[in-house]
């Protein structure tokens, strides 16, 4: 009966010293004295970018180094190429957040924390014009989008892939690893159609001067795509502190945000 007790009281105490040190999560950014971020090392303005000098820029960045100024460290940016990599940055210990332009989906949920969003954006769809019209033939053009079975070329490291295969399910995927494989298929003319949110969508045809003479865009209005910052699970001040931020900056993103759609 002790040993049962002690052991009990062993497993009370283990989980009280967890509990202790998930609620110093803040605090262990300050002593540190850096806030390591997982960035996504991609053009997704206005949110996070890279100037012609090659330094990081967007209100993304504004925000986190308003943050750091607050608490008094550094920031310190670490940037990846792939959206799963800022998930698992992030679970793995690799950094205290991420926030760059990330989707919060149910599997993400399981695996980090997220705040509140911060941006909800439609997805979109960016189609070849000429293909599109000779695959279109005389069918109606909102059910033709609705049941497309052409290809679809979309990100497997975002949550797109899902979200592809849940709207598209005709659609024969084809599958790329980060922003560069898509450029490279819009500039060989290779690509049909390329599932994105609105914004990044937006940004890839502004970077290619006459892409509207051969693209176009579709909002599918009836989707959310829920952009969030993502933590360690076990950082509820951190999650606390990051909300409390971005309610006294709501106002400053959105404006950003509407004027970028």
């Amino acid at each position: 009966m002790m040993h049962r007790f002690f052991r009990i009281f062993l497993l009370l105490l283990f989980t009280w010293g967890a509990c202790s040190a998930a609620a110093k999560d803040l605090e262990e950014i300050i002593k540190t004295g850096k806030m390591r971020v997982a960035v996504l090392d991609t053009q997704t303005p206005p949110f996070m970018s890279r100037d012609i000098n090659g330094n990081f820029q967007g209100f993304e960045l504004d925000f986190l180094q308003e943050c750091c100024d607050e608490l008094g460290v550094t920031l310190e940016l670490r940037p990846t190429e792939r959206y799963s990599d800022l998930v698992k940055m992030v679970e793995d210990g690799e950094a205290d957040l991420a926030m760059s332009h990330l989707s919060r989906t149910p599997k993400r949920i399981m695996q980090v924390a997220f705040t509140n969003p911060y941006a909800e954006l439609h997805l979109a769809l960016l189609l070849n014009r000429q293909a599109i019209l000779i695959r279109r033939g005389q069918r109606n053009w909102e059910e033709y989008i609705r049941n497309y079975d052409g290809p679809l070329v979309v990100d497997q490291h975002s949550s797109h892939l899902a979200e592809a295969q849940k709207y598209f399910p005709h659609a024969k995927l084809v599958r790329v690893n980060n922003m560069a494989e898509v450029e490279n298929l819009m500039t060989t003319n290779r690509l049909v159609a390329y599932l994105d949110d609105q914004t990044s969508i937006r940004s890839l045809m502004q970077r290619y001067h006459g892409s509207q003479v051969y693209f176009q865009r579709v909002i599918l209005e009836d989707t959310v795509d829920r952009i969030a910052i993502a933590m360690p699970s076990n950082s509820p001040k951190l999650q606390a502190w990051l909300n409390s931020m971005l309610e006294q900056n709501q106002h400053i993103i959105r404006r950003i945000i509407r004027n970028s759609l």
